[in-house]
Parts: C-alpha cells; sequence; structure tokens
C-alpha cells in the first residue's frame, strides 16, 4: 500500500480537482482505502490541503489485535508467499471463483459455507447480511490484490507496528537508507477525519482503532457501531438508514 499512497491517492486527487475546478474535495475511504488515506495524508501536505474531510470507515492503520485467520499468514516468511503465489496476484477474481460463487452460494446445503468464509475473514452479523446477495458478493470477492501488498499486511499484523514495507536489513537500506523501515506517523495528518468502527470487527479491531486514535492530532470525531462487522459498512441491510443517510447529509453540509 505504500505506493498506492505515493502514487495512486495524489494522482485520482489531483485529477478530480483538475477535472471539477474545485478547490478541496471528501476522502470516503473503507478498510484498505483508510490505510492508503492516513498514509498518504500524513506524509504528502499538498495532497492533504486538499481534503476537506476525511471520512474514515472501518479504518485500518494498526493490525496488532487483529482476529481474523489473516493472522496466520502472518507468520509465514515473505519467500513462502513468493514460492506458493508468486510475485504478482493474489487471489485474483477469475471464472472458476464467480463459478463456485453462482452455484455453491444459491445452495441451501452449501449457503452457510459461503457466509461462514465472509465472517471469518471480518466478523460475524448473520442478521444483516442479505443472503439473496451472496452469489453477487462472492463472485466479486476477493477481487484480488498483489502479493507483496499481501506480504505487507502480514508484516504490520506480526509486528503491530504501523510502517513501511521491509525488505530487510539490506533492502530497507537500498530503499529507505536505514536497516529497519520508517513508520508512518498520523500525527502529522492536519486533514479532519470522521472515524466510523464497529464493534465486531475483527479486521478493523477496536483496540486497535482506539490506539490510532491515540496517535491522532488534527481534529477528529469518533463513531463505533454497534454488532456491525467489517463488510457491514458496504453490504449490511441497515447501512443505508444508519450510516450512508448521515454521510450524505454530512457532504450536503
Amino acid at each position: 500500500w505504500d505506493e498506492m499512497a505515493q502514487y495512486d491517492i495524489p494522482a485520482a486527487i489531483d485529477y478530480i480537482i483538475h477535472t471539477t475546478g474545485q478547490q478541496q474535495l471528501y476522502y470516503i475511504g473503507h478498510s484498505q482505502g483508510t490505510l492508503i488515506g492516513f498514509s498518504a495524508f500524513s506524509q504528502n501536505q499538498q495532497i492533504a490541503k486538499k481534503v476537506k474531510l476525511f471520512i474514515a470507515l472501518a479504518p485500518v492503520a494498526y493490525l496488532g489485535h487483529t482476529e481474523t485467520p489473516l493472522k496466520i499468514l502472518a507468520h509465514w516468511p515473505a519467500q513462502v508467499y513468493f514460492d506458493v503465489f508468486g510475485d504478482k496476484d493474489f487471489l485474483p477474481s477469475n471464472w472458476f471463483f464467480k463459478l463456485m460463487a453462482l452455484t455453491a452460494c444459491r445452495d441451501k446445503l452449501t449457503l452457510p459455507i459461503c457466509t461462514n468464509v465472509l465472517f471469518l475473514l471480518c466478523g460475524y452479523d448473520y442478521k444483516n447480511l442479505n443472503q439473496s446477495r451472496l452469489p453477487v458478493y462472492v463472485s466479486h470477492s476477493p477481487a484480488g490484490t498483489s502479493v507483496k501488498n499481501m506480504i505487507h499486511y502480514s508484516q504490520a499484523i506480526k509486528s503491530g507496528k504501523y510502517q513501511k514495507y521491509d525488505y530487510g536489513p539490506v533492502g530497507n537500506k537500498q530503499h529507505y537508507g536505514q536497516k529497519t523501515p520508517p513508520q508512518y506517523d498520523v500525527g502529522n495528518m492536519k486533514t479532519p477525519v470522521l472515524l466510523y468502527s464497529a464493534v465486531n470487527d475483527w479486521l478493523a479491531d477496536p483496540k486497535d482503532v482506539s490506539y490510532l486514535k491515540t496517535q491522532l492530532h488534527t481534529r477528529y470525531n469518533s463513531t463505533e457501531i454497534p454488532k456491525w462487522n467489517h463488510l457491514d459498512f458496504t453490504w449490511g441491510i441497515d447501512a443505508g438508514k444508519i450510516l450512508y443517510s448521515q454521510l450524505i447529509q454530512i457532504l450536503k453540509s
């Protein structure tokens, strides 16, 4: 996510500002979208000035307390990732995943498997998941990322630190001029933030979110939503009522 924060976010923001003629914009991120937001706005003040308000849904920065099965992968050496998955795509979306989703997630016998796969990664909330939409959800998720990005997540979980990619002592010296990867300092971020977290979020754990708040020196407001998990922010049946309508009013004001 280092390069997403360094290149992708500034490019997207500059394009929007240039195209619309506006001086500032609102940035809404979910999960990794918040991670690269915190990374970009804490190290690039020129870009941060163009963001009027940062709305962080299921905010991720520190991952030391995450309870997802990703904790198991965190103990894998980087070379194991490369040996198993190669050096490019990690779980890319393809015809096989879509076929499995369209068949398994429509069958009453295998439907619980689909729901449990999602809940194991992000926390349980059966009542707030529209199961009739599961074939659509699972056929699009996972949508893939890079192997290196997954290694970076594993490093964050294992170390509990919010830092750049760890290439090892020799590689770090080449990339950063020091033996250890530099840590991101969210205290440098001046962009005001609205934090929306969930009590039952296994990825953006409430303890990690609480620690994140202690590191922020900018103006922020925090809301914790009971019972929600990590994916309720995007797929929750009551997301429109509890969250989206409120966000629309904030943007209008």
